[in-house]
């Protein structure tokens, strides 16, 4: 009997000595899963706060004389598809060679070509990103639009619309 109860003990400490580790083992894993989460909710911070790099190949081919067009860029090597995506600033990723090429192709840097746009008061001045924030150049008034906020345009839109008609008086 006695010998039952010391094997009996002998196994409830090897329980106890495996709860603890399985313990151990849960305390490690809510460790990885919150570091987990804090990355996660950096990237989202990332995406929807901070902001993003824009492109502007388009006015940088009007400033070096070239016809801003997919075609005028397939010419020198850019594929159609890229080329649609660069001119429309529709480019949500770009690779090194693209980079490069496009640099070789306006003769310029790319710092001449990228603009960063960060989301208002996400990101504070003094952080590096802002010494390649630049005012786009422009070549058509069409161009500006863009820049106007839709709620704007649609108060110029009744501006105008309200303009028209008034009669013309002398």
């Amino acid at each position: 009997m006695i010998e039952t109860i010391a094997k009996l003990i002998e196994s409830v400490a090897k329980l106890i000595e495996t709860i603890a580790i399985l313990i151990e083992s849960v305390a490690k894993l809510i460790e990885t899963i919150a570091k987990l989460i804090e990355s996660i909710e950096f990237i989202v911070f990332c995406c929807i706060f901070v902001g993003m790099l824009n492109l502007y190949v388009k006015e940088m081919m009007r400033k070096r004389g070239l016809d801003p067009t997919p075609y005028t860029l397939m010419k020198y090597g850019i594929s159609q598809f890229m080329a649609y995506k660069l001119i429309n600033n529709k480019v949500k990723n770009l690779n090194l060679e693209t980079l490069a090429q496009l640099c070789l192709i306006l003769d310029c840097t790319p710092n001449d070509i990228l603009d960063f746009q960060p989301k208002q008061g996400s990101v504070p001045n003094n952080v590096a990103l802002f010494q390649i924030k630049k005012e786009p150049v422009y070549g058509y008034p069409a161009d500006y639009f863009r820049l106007i906020p839709v709620e704007e345009l649609k108060k110029t839109t009744a501006f105008l619309e309200q303009m028209a008609k008034k009669p013309e008086t002398k």
